[in-house]
Formats: C-alpha cells, sequence, structure tokens
C-alpha cells in the first residue's frame, strides 16, 4: 500500500499545508482504528481510496466502535433507528451497505418470535433474570426452567395478587423466543372477549387465533380466572386449547389472581354436564402441572 507520502499531486493540488497536514492525520486516524485497519487491509485499499471515500469509512470506524462497546438498545450510542453499516465494493465503487445495529437487530428477533404479546413494549427488552437478584424473580425463572427441562410435566401455575409476574416472566418468554420458540403471551379476559366476537362474525379468524394458541411453543394466559366465565368459554375457547396443548406437551404457564384449588369452583355451572367440564379442566391441569407457585410482592417490589 502506497505511504501518505506517495499520493497523488492532483489530490494536494490547491490544498495549503494545513489542510495537507489534515488529510494525513486523517489517514493515520484511520489506520489506528484496529476497526477500520482490518477493513481497509481485507479491501486493499490505497491511500488515495481513503481519502475518496474518508467520510463513509470514517462513519463505518464510528459505528463499528458502537457496536463492539454497544451497551444495549436502550443506551445505544448510535442514532435511531439504529443502524450500522459495512464497506462494500460494488462495480468498482466503495458503497456503505446498511444494516441493523445487533442490539436492534435482537429486539426484531423478539418480537418475531411472539405470535401475540399483550404486555407493555418496553418488556420487549428485558433479557431476565436481572442483576438485582430479586427473590420472586429467580423463583419465577428457576420454576420456569425446571418445568420446560422435565420430560412429562411443563405446566406452571402462578397465583400473584400483587400483579409483578409479568415483568419477570417476560424476561424468560424473551429468551426462549430468542432460541427459535413461537410464543403467544395473552391477557385471556381481553381474547376471550375478542374470540367471542369472531364467533359471532368471523368464524375463519376464529379458527386461525384458536389454532394459534393450541400450537404455540409457549402459551402464557395472564389473569387466568378473571374472564368471563360461561360453558361457552370453557367449553368452546379454553378446553380445546388446554387439551390439544396437553396432547403435545407444550409449555402452558397460567398467571392468575385465584389459587389452583379455586379452579374447579371457578368453572362448574349449575348442570352436571358444566360440573363434569370443570372436573376435566382441573384434571388436565393437574396432569400437566409441574408446579405452583404463590408470588407476593417484597418491600422492593411494593416502592
Amino acid at each position: 500500500m502506497p505511504s501518505s507520502l506517495e499520493l497523488s499531486k492532483n489530490m494536494m493540488k490547491g490544498l495549503t499545508n494545513s489542510d495537507a497536514d489534515s488529510l494525513y492525520e486523517a489517514i493515520r486516524d484511520v489506520k489506528k482504528n484496529p476497526y477500520v485497519a482490518a477493513k481497509v487491509k481485507e479491501l486493499g485499499l490505497t491511500d488515495e481510496d481513503i481519502l475518496h471515500y474518508l467520510p463513509i469509512i470514517m462513519t463505518y470506524g464510528e459505528e463499528m466502535v458502537a457496536k463492539e462497546t454497544c451497551p444495549g438498545v436502550d443506551h445505544c450510542s448510535l442514532p435511531s433507528p439504529h443502524v450500522i453499516s459495512d464497506l462494500v465494493p460494488e462495480n468498482g465503487i466503495l458503497t456503505r451497505q446498511i444494516n441493523w445495529c445487533p442490539c436492534y437487530q435482537k429486539l426484531f428477533n423478539v418480537q418475531n418470535a411472539y405470535i401475540y404479546h399483550d404486555f407493555d413494549e418496553a418488556y420487549l427488552r428485558l433479557e431476565g433474570p436481572s442483576k438485582k437478584g430479586l427473590a420472586n424473580e429467580k423463583a419465577i425463572q428457576i420454576a420456569l426452567l425446571q418445568a420446560r427441562k422435565d420430560p412429562e410435566k411443563h405446566w406452571v401455575f402462578f397465583t400473584d395478587l400483587d400483579h409483578i409476574t409479568t415483568k419477570y416472566l417476560v424476561g424468560y418468554t424473551n429468551k426462549v423466543g430468542l432460541k427459535g420458540a413461537k410464543i403467544a403471551y395473552i391477557n385471556l379476559p381481553k381474547r376471550v372477549e375478542e374470540l367471542k366476537q369472531l364467533s359471532r362474525l368471523k368464524t375463519g379468524e376464529f379458527d386461525e387465533m384458536l389454532d394459534k394458541l393450541k400450537i404455540a411453543d409457549l402459551l402464557v394466559l395472564d389473569d387466568f380466572g378473571s374472564e368471563y366465565k360461561s360453558d361457552y368459554t370453557r367449553d368452546a375457547i379454553l378446553m380445546p386449547v388446554l387439551r390439544e396443548r396437553s396432547r403435545k406437551n407444550l409449555q402452558t404457564v397460567f398467571v392468575s389472581t385465584f389459587e389452583r384449588k379455586d379452579i374447579l369452583p371457578l368453572y362448574s355451572g349449575s348442570t352436571s354436564s358444566s360440573k363434569t367440564a370443570a372436573k376435566e379442566l382441573a384434571l388436565i391441569l393437574e396432569n400437566n402441572l409441574f408446579k405452583s407457585i404463590r408470588i407476593e410482592a417484597g418491600i422492593e417490589e411494593k416502592f
């Protein structure tokens, strides 16, 4: 590669000594940057090439430093929407190839893992367990990981009167999603109302949504037991989903303000057939349940 002293006279023509020194210094800075120097060597760029493409080369260097020292999408030093470039020769011309910053690409991958996610968008950035190491967070994460590894019983039931489970649970589901699992994280009362409307007006969409809940690698039923309970809700929506998930041994997580022992009376109706259906629901839960846990907010989670 030619030295800075061998630059074309045409490129130096008309420049003051100060300007020329600035160009030489820019070349030195490029060569001092280990990320850029490696790319310059890979592409076989001369000093004249460096000067000619200096703006995009310097931008590439800044972005590579940001990439290697990235603290995460929430604190990324790159300007939104978090893009990062590569230098690619096309038809003899050096161009910037724009890609998503890795931390932002990770966020997209998490989003794409969810079939449904009925929680705050900010939770998609969670990567639990956090460094705080709160007791509830550890208990939730450990129970879910152990249940997933159990050969027969993957289901977990959380009783949570303080509504704190979600932020710890999503850290787990995000990690599972990054490994390729498809996740349906639904607020059950909200989705039951949606399904009831679809069953009357758009049966095709009703069937499609129910099928997605049946086959998701991981299903979270948040606020379980707070949906409007009727024979139809139980027999046409809840039971078909749980039967299929039981048959396929797919992990299912329940988050409820009720205790598990309350499930049978909650879903029992006044008729003998209704009581029988409620018993089947309780039995399916019992046969697939790895663990039930009561979550109570500690002092640090109440304030």
